[in-house]
């Protein structure tokens, strides 16, 4: 109801009204999306007519209702459009049926006739199909019609409430044909099926899961995905899923409290998509995203009592019929029945002595003889009596050497005798022999390396030859039945042929013997011949190093739970296929022991959400390449108006001066948009594709002129590639100096330029010589004037020092600081001509060691910053650049210090963005005192101020000062430098 919106799997483009351009869509409210025979797009607005997409120019061409001309829409609130064998397009109005004729934009419009029963039933026309035979179905608010294009008639079909076989209501909602050409009706009261052969409708009540027949009330959509399940949304009662063959029905509801449920009962829409995702559109809920998978998610719903007892999943066990037992943390034991969907719930109780010794459940079994055996956390070993619904504790007692060493159990196995072996949380491993109802204990012990390597244990199996591995916290154990002695396998940093981690937390043995084991840091391979270790990390393609349990499947394949999902790993090839909560994992983190196969084939992990159950023969990728789009071109990270949209474009020509410029694209597969890859070849600029993983941009610099093609190519979520991709031609436009007749012109101009740089040389020479006369004219005024005043102010001193020696000793101090000045002067002009002062970086530090040797005598704050960037400190400046800044600058810091009276003084220096260059920068030098200031209208003694401006002149810069009475002085000098 606010804009007609296009979703490239990432983002949402909108199109709305806008009454400033009459090519924008006519209405917001965009009511039904009809795609033609020639992929053109149609919209229905709700009070704006029938609009036609452009796609070469994305504008709307408008068909709106006229009072005055016959031939225009009857109505501007359009419900439904559709097409028929002809080309023309048929759109049902809230008054009347409309013909078009796209080619010459005429319409034709049919009402109903109450003289007629061969008219529209109704006028309020709500949904249109044509269906295979190319009989127009009407859904109207008043009756169901049928138009016969070659005779020019209608068939109406009205409910009868005598007649069982009639309409089930007037109101009708959808008209659907189904694969077996059925025609499937949704009214206000339910769902019905056209009988052609008796011209007549069955109403449908369908078979609920719990065994009653319901009616689905309200029908709003119907569709058939191509697996040949029905999906049927209604207005208030949700979404059903029909199971034709088997006649089951069930339901998809709105839950408040589970965020996965459908976001609203009401449902206005279904669509699945060209990749088998169904999309369902509702009243008030937005858009939900249905994506079939193999997994099944057992979980606990907090509203609902028949559900998993609690998130978090240590231990499944599939007993021979089918239950299958889930230990939780914390929140006691599962029966699962997936036949009834049904859950039974045992927890600790207190009072109870044969109610489950404690409530998280860590490892479960089912024996040879179809006992169940439960290793809990402080509740020791359970076995459950099926007759009695009793459990019995095995439990450690401390005065009983023959009892359990400890009542935290981790792991429970039956070997091939008949023996339970019991892991613990601290007290070693155990050995129950069923017969006699004894424990035999083994413990590590320090001081004997062939005893058990930890008492924390974690995984245990017997593989084939009769070998019992134990994995613990501190490394694998092999033992030695006939010794009953231990042998240890653990981790060693710097040998990379040992375990990745001496924490193992399950073992596996493959159809091959090999034996994998999982840590809490990698996978490894034993190769027991060569008694070394194969290690796979998250650099080898592991989602996530954490290995929590190892399954193998019928094909071969590893199936390897982690803290970042699920993995299928091929020991032939070495390679994995990741899995995560997108995929319908239960989440991305799985438990330790929380892993088991079914006898049935399937497989169960569980986490901290419950359990994923899947037949890994099942597990299918998703076959469809994607088709790719172009969604943005940018310049300098601008966008481009461009004549069409960028989809649509299949060449760009760009000046030489437009060589920055960067491409999105998306690759038009839904199931996983997140997860679909990525690559991109500029043909002409790069050697080779470039893969970009997720990443869905391109971006290029400094591309030189020449003819291109940016090419893209992807794939979906299952690594399913589309390799032909996309492609566009670019073309750089090479200045006009690069071209070739300007190469022809500049053939005749070289011997002009023989001599311009005749002309040239001799200018720098004279420039040279220029600049020597200056640093001459400077030796004499500045060190001539300082010269004949010390000579002059020696004699007067000589001839008075007897006379008057007050007056002499001012002379000579005078003296003395003319002698400074003059040093300093040299000393800057020797700097000045020094090549190896060139860099801004010298001229800044020359800048700042002046400073603050004038102020600190002065007893002035300095506050000095300079910011430059990288490049900055390598900027070369001219000499009579650097010369001028110098002398602008002290004779600022010059004036501050003698007629300023301030207390604190501020320079900044910075290189700030050139508007004309970006080889260009400009160098800001900017002082700022505290002090009394004065007016700048009231003419100053000597030419301070003046000779600074000039000086700036000279080299192209700019100075400005700020001050008033009492409020300090400011000045700013910029200047034009050039970066390398």
């Amino acid at each position: 109801e606010d804009g007609l919106n296009r979703f490239d799997g990432y983002s949402f483009r909108v199109y709305r009204h806008d009454p400033f351009n009459p090519a924008s869509l006519s209405h917001s409210w965009a009511e039904c999306l009809f795609i033609d025979r020639t992929g053109t797009l149609w919209i229905g607005t709700y009070g704006g007519g029938l609009n036609r997409y452009d796609r070469r120019t994305d504008t709307f061409q408008h068909f709106k209702h006229n009072p005055s001309d016959p031939q225009t829409p009857s109505n501007d609130f359009v419900y439904d459009i559709a097409e028929d064998q002809e080309g023309f397009i048929w759109f049902a109005t809230e008054k009347g049926l409309n013909r078009l004729d796209p080619a010459t934009s005429v319409v034709t419009r049919f009402y109903h006739d109450p003289a007629r029963t061969n008219s529209l039933v109704h006028d309020d026309a709500r949904t249109l199909h044509f269906d295979r035979k190319g009989g127009l179905w009407i859904g109207t608010i008043g009756g169901l019609c049928r138009y016969d294009p070659r005779q020019n008639r209608f068939v109406q079909y009205k409910h009868d409430p005598s007649n069982g076989q009639s309409l089930s209501h007037d109101r009708v909602r959808d008209v659907y044909e189904d694969r077996k050409g059925r025609i499937w009706v949704g009214t206000r009261a339910g769902l019905d099926l056209y009988d052609e052969t008796r011209d007549s409708f069955d109403r449908m009540p369908l078979l609920m899961s719990n065994g009653s027949r319901r009616t689905v009330p309200n029908v709003f959509r119907i569709v058939e995905d191509r697996s040949g399940i029905f999906w049927i949304g209604t207005n208030d009662a949700g979404m059903f899923r029909y199971y034709e063959h088997s006649g089951k029905l069930t339901s998809l509801l709105h839950h408040p409290l589970d965020p996965t449920s459908l976001s609203s009962n009401a449902i206005r829409s279904i669509l699945q998509d060209r990749s088998g995702v169904l999309w369902i559109g509702t009243l008030g809920g937005g858009v939900n995203r249905l994506r079939g998978t193999a997994f099944v998610h057992i979980r606990h719903e907090p509203w609902n009592p028949n559900s998993l007892s609690g998130r978090l999943v240590f231990s499944i066990v599939e007993d021979r019929s089918g239950v299958v037992w889930i230990g939780t943390d914390g929140a006691g034991l599962n029966a699962y029945d997936p036949l009834r969907g049904r859950f039974t719930h045992f927890i600790h109780e207190a009072a109870d002595p044969y109610s489950l010794g404690a409530n998280s459940v860590r490892a479960i079994v089912e024996d040879r003889n179809g006992v169940l055996w439960f290793g809990t956390l402080n509740g020791g070993l359970n076995r459950y009596d099926a007759r009695t619904g009793r459990f019995i504790r095995y439990l450690n007692d401390p005065s009983n050497p023959f009892s359990i060493s400890h009542n935290g159990v981790r792991t429970v196995y039956e070997d091939s005798r008949g023996l339970l072996w019991v892991g613990t949380n601290g007290g070693g491993l155990n050995v129950f022999d069923p017969t006699t109802k004894r424990f035999t204990r083994y413990h590590h012990r320090p001081d004997d390396t062939t005893s058990l390597s930890s008492n924390v244990v974690s995984a245990i199996l017997e593989d084939r030859s009769g070998v019992l591995w134990v994995g613990t916290r501190e490394g694998l154990n092999r033992l030695d039945r006939q010794r009953m002695i231990f042998h240890r396998y653990t981790s060693n940093p710097a040998d990379s042929t040992t375990l990745s981690s001496s924490y193992v937390v399950s073992i596996c043995e493959d159809r091959k013997g090999d034996l994998w084991i999982g840590t809490m840091m990698g996978l490894n391979r034993f190769d027991r011949a060569a008694n070394r270790f194969e290690r796979f990390f998250e650099k080898d393609g592991l989602p996530n190093n954490t290995v929590y349990g190892i399954l193998e499947d019928a094909r071969g394949f590893l199936w390897i739970s982690t803290n970042r999902g699920l993995s299928r790993f091929d020991p032939t090839t070495r390679r994995f296929r990741n899995f995560d909560r997108r995929d319908g994992l239960q989440d991305d983190e799985f438990n330790l022991g929380a892993f088991h196969r079914g006898r049935s084939g399937r497989f169960y992990f569980g986490g901290v959400n419950g359990v994923s159950a899947f037949f890994p023969e099942r597990l299918e990728d998703n076959p469809h390449a994607p088709p790719i789009v172009l969604t943005s071109f940018k310049v300098f990270e601008e966008p481009v108006q461009l004549p069409a949209p960028i989809w649509q474009v299949e060449e760009l020509q760009l000046s030489y001066e437009q060589n920055f410029f960067s491409f999105e694209f998306a690759a038009l597969d839904f199931t996983t948009p997140e997860k679909n890859q990525y690559a991109y070849r500029l043909e002409g600029f790069d050697a080779d594709w470039i893969a970009s993983g997720t990443r869905r941009f391109a971006s290029y610099t400094n591309v030189e002129p020449g003819s291109y093609l940016f090419r893209v190519k992807a794939s979906n979520n299952d690594g399913i590639w589309n390799d032909e991709g996309i492609a566009v031609r670019i073309t750089v436009v090479p200045p006009f100096w690069q071209t070739g007749w300007f190469r022809i012109g500049a053939t005749g101009v070289i011997l002009l330029m023989t001599y311009g740089l005749y002309r040239y040389r001799v200018k720098s020479l004279l420039e040279i010589e220029r600049m020597r006369t200056r640093i001459a004219t400077d030796l004499h005024d500045d060190i001539g004037t300082s010269l004949s005043s010390i000579a002059i102010s020696s004699d007067v001193a000589r001839q008075t020092i007897e006379q008057n020696p007050a007056e002499a000793r001012e002379l000579l101090e005078g003296v003395s600081g003319t002698a400074r000045s003059l040093l300093d002067a040299m000393n800057d002009i020797v700097w000045t001509i020094k090549p190896e002062n060139d860099l801004l970086d010298d001229l800044v530090l020359r800048m700042q060691e002046f400073s603050t040797r004038l102020l600190d005598a002065k007893a002035i704050e300095l506050r000095f910053r300079k910011e430059l960037e990288a490049n900055g400190f390598n900027v070369r400046l001219p000499l009579d650049v650097r010369r001028n800044i110098y002398l602008i600058f002290k004779e600022l810091v010059n004036n501050i210090a003698k007629h300023a009276a301030c207390t604190a003084v501020d320079i900044q220096i910075h290189l700030l963005p050139h508007h004309n260059s970006r080889r260009w920068r400009l160098l800001s030098i900017a002082v700022k005192d505290n002090g009394a200031g004065f007016d700048l209208a009231v003419p100053t003694r000597g030419n301070g101020l003046k000779n600074m401006q000039q000086r700036a002149t000279a080299i192209g810069a700019s100075i400005t000062i700020a001050t008033e009475p009492g409020k300090g002085t400011s000045a700013n000098l910029r200047v034009p430098v050039k970066i390398p």
